[in-house]
């Protein structure tokens, strides 16, 4: 079920957006029931503005991926590329869990990506912007990836020398 809205875009609800959100966001719920330890107090944040931009980011990202009516499913190659990057980030989230839920382990370094936690989201929701190819829904990854990103790197910042290193 699709209808125009305004600038003739079509909308409409899309499982793949449903999808791809819930496994991207879902972890999350893992942080508030197994928060981490040894987290700064009080913890480190990036200037309002950024939070903000992060904040509605996500909540623009999330709307938008789950009203983007058959943009995802006419264009099937972004599945094994997003998937890639699903894949690697729950990988983070196994070894957030197997450091013993340690604040450091979800800032630690991923062999070139120094903030993988943040990154791989955000490049797996680009890639279904960029294979919806909705403006909406690629400025509202844009503004998630600002935020995301500027807020992460400031609290991998706060954590004391050699915290956020790699397990050897």
């Amino acid at each position: 079920m699709l209808r125009s809205v305004g600038t003739g875009a079509e909308v409409g609800f899309s499982w793949f957006g449903l999808v791809l959100g819930a496994v991207i966001f879902g972890p999350n719920l893992l942080y508030v029931a197994l928060p981490a330890r040894n987290a700064p107090v009080p913890p480190a944040s990036a200037a309002l503005v950024l939070t903000v931009l992060e904040r509605a980011g996500q909540a623009a990202t999330v709307t938008l991926l789950v009203v983007s009516g058959g943009r995802l499913a006419a264009a099937p190659w972004w599945v094994l590329p997003a998937g890639v990057c699903v894949v690697a980030y729950w990988g983070l989230w196994a070894r957030y869990l197997w450091r013993g839920r340690e604040f450091a382990a979800l800032y630690a370094s991923w062999g070139p990506l120094p903030i993988p936690m943040a990154v791989l989201p955000v490049v797996a929701f680009g890639i279904a912007a960029v294979a919806a190819g909705w403006t909406p829904l690629l400025a509202a990854v844009g503004m998630l990836t600002v935020g995301h990103v500027a807020s992460s790197r400031a609290a991998r910042a706060a954590l004391p020398p050699g915290a956020s290193a790699p397990p050897r």
